[in-house]
């Protein structure tokens, strides 16, 4: 299950297309089309 934060995140970052940098990939690689970046 993906927490509420995670998703709102994703979503903001897939609205204004950025990308997501993270350590912790876990929490996001569920999010299909997002751009992740480590």
């Amino acid at each position: 299950m993906i927490d509420l934060a995670d998703i709102l995140i994703g979503a903001t970052a897939m609205a204004y297309e950025m990308p997501i940098a993270t350590l912790n990939l876990k929490h996001f690689e569920r999010i299909e089309n997002l751009n992740l970046m480590r």
